[in-house]
Parts: structure tokens; C-alpha cells; sequence
């Protein structure tokens, strides 16, 4: 009976979404993100004004924003996430954020997940002190950075194809993951970037030349995070705390692939291990939401 529920409220939301939802939701990011690998492969690297991250970043920004209807900055806080997207983007335009002195990225990543840190958790804090709100926001700043470098040089270590299927797997996970919280709208906006990177997940095992990973996981590493803390504290009920470093963990699963032995594995099992770790970190997030699911809908709100 519990799990009769579970379907019946999950087909219940999909029903709900409309027409503008289901094209720039479920179609638009997968296809947008498609025909724009597409179309760069075929401009002369010297002229390619778009790289992959970046491509990547439009594509998230602009299919969320029409997954919201077109909102205007800043009239809500869970629109975000797309303006955060948009300056990961400006991020691989620069040579300096991805090779530069290692202070410099630091101080730019500091910077972008300052800003975003305070524009994602400002409404929460609004009836806090000033020095426990400068403590939230310093320290969602320092570990949101640290999240990105340590991601960025576990995928660096490893190949494209672990890179780029870790990423669609975690963003996959996660929005499972949100789902369960009872964080719908967080759920979708992680289905979103899902789906463009399972698009960009097949094109590069079709033309591994046409997928750079190295814009990709900073803009995961922004997109994600960012919907993490809205799921956590942004909703009355939503992630656990306590399932944060889970996740974060998870987008160091690359690693498991520059061990002495399994660098001397093949390309699909190295692919296959990586993603099976992705699982089993966040399996005790999954286990524990189909457990509050289950007990949510035996409770008297229920009927």
C-alpha cells in the first residue's frame, strides 16, 4: 500500500507538469546540448567561441529559466542556480581560473561561491545576527571552494569518460535524492542538468574529441551544490544535513581510477567502478529517503 502511494504521488507530479515544463525540462537539454556539440565540433578551434563547460553552463542556465517561465533575477531564490551556472560559464572563458597561479583560482572560486553562498542562503538567515550569518556564509564559501578544486583534480587524474559519466550519475543521484526530501522543484532543476549531460555522455563516447572535461565538473560543481543547499535549507522539510559530505564525496569518485591496479584496467570496467562507487556513497542518502518516504506516507496527512 505504501509503495501504491509513492507511485500514485509521483505520477500525481508528473501530471502536473505542463506543456512548458515538459519541453524545456525533459526535451530542451538534452537536444540544445546535442546540437551545440555538434555544431562546435565543426567550427575551426581558432574560431570556437563556445567550449564544452560552457556550452554546458547555456544550456543548464537557459532550460532552467524557461523551466521557471522566464522569471526576472533575483524575484526568487530556487532562479539562482541558473545565474550561478551562467558565471561558472564566464569561468571557462578564462585562462587564468583553469591554469593560472593556484592563489588566483582560489581567490576566484572564493569569490564566485561567496556571492552564490550569500544569494542561496540570505532569505534564511534574514532573522539571524549578523556575526551567525557571516559564520553560515564564510563556511558554506571555504567548503563550496574546496568542493570545486578537490572535484576538479579528481577528474583531472582521470579520463574523459569516467569524468563526464560520474558527473551524469552523482547530477542523476541527486535528483532521485531531492525527490524523496519532498523537494520537487530541486529534483526537476537536477533532472535538467542531468539530461544535458547524458546528452553530452553519449556524444563523447561516439567523438571522445568533441567533450573537454574540464569546464564540465566546474560547472557540476557549482549547478549541484547550489541545489544541495536549497533542498537543505531552503524548504521546511528537505535533505538531511548529514547527507552533504555523502554527496560531495561522491564527485571524488574519479580517484578510484588512478589506483596503481585499476589504471591498468580497461576503459568500461574503470567506468563501471568509478560509477559504482558514485552509488554506493550516496546509497545511504537513497536508503534513508525511501525510508522517510515510506513513513511520510503512512502518516495522518496522508488520508
Amino acid at each position: 500500500a505504501h509503495h501504491l502511494t509513492m507511485m500514485r504521488n509521483l505520477v500525481v507530479g508528473i501530471s502536473m507538469l505542463d506543456q512548458r515544463e515538459i519541453i524545456w525540462g525533459v526535451l530542451a537539454p538534452p537536444v540544445l546540448m546535442a546540437i551545440g556539440m555538434v555544431a562546435t565540433a565543426y567550427v575551426p578551434a581558432s574560431r570556437r567561441f563556445l567550449s564544452t563547460g560552457a556550452l554546458l553552463a547555456l544550456v543548464f542556465g537557459i532550460s532552467h529559466l524557461g523551466f521557471r517561465g522566464w522569471p526576472l533575477p533575483g524575484s526568487d531564490v530556487h532562479n539562482w542556480p541558473a545565474w550561478i551556472a551562467f558565471a561558472g560559464g564566464l569561468m571557462t572563458y578564462c585562462s587564468a581560473c583553469a591554469s593560472g597561479p593556484l592563489i588566483l583560482r582560489i581567490l576566484i572560486r572564493l569569490a564566485v561561491t561567496g556571492v552564490a553562498s550569500w544569494l542561496l542562503l540570505a532569505l534564511e538567515l534574514r532573522g539571524a545576527s549578523a556575526g551567525t550569518s557571516a559564520v553560515w556564509i564564510i563556511s558554506a564559501t571555504l567548503l563550496w571552494t574546496l568542493l570545486i578544486l578537490t572535484w576538479e583534480r579528481a577528474h583531472a587524474a582521470s579520463t574523459p569518460g569516467v569524468s563526464v559519466t560520474v558527473l551524469t550519475t552523482l547530477a542523476g543521484l541527486s535528483s532521485v535524492s531531492l525527490l524523496l526530501f519532498n523537494t520537487m522543484n530541486h529534483a526537476q532543476f537536477a533532472g535538467i542538468l542531468t539530461a544535458a549531460l547524458s546528452a553530452a555522455a553519449v556524444l563523447s563516447w561516439w567523438r571522445p574529441t568533441w567533450y573537454v572535461p574540464a569546464g564540465p565538473v566546474i560547472i557540476v560543481a557549482l549547478v549541484i551544490p547550489s541545489l544541495w543547499l536549497l533542498g537543505t535549507f531552503a524548504v521546511y522539510t528537505g535533505l538531511p544535513t548529514w547527507s552533504l559530505p555523502l554527496l560531495a564525496f561522491a564527485g571524488l569518485a574519479p580517484l578510484v581510477t588512478t589506483i596503481a591496479p585499476v589504471r591498468n584496467w580497461s576503459a568500461w570496467k574503470r567506468v563501471l567502478l568509478a560509477n559504482l562507487i558514485t552509488v554506493v556513497l550516496v546509497s545511504p542518502v537513497l536508503i534513508w529517503g525511501v525510508i522517510t518516504s515510506i513513513r511520510a506516507a503512512s502518516g495522518p496527512s496522508y488520508g
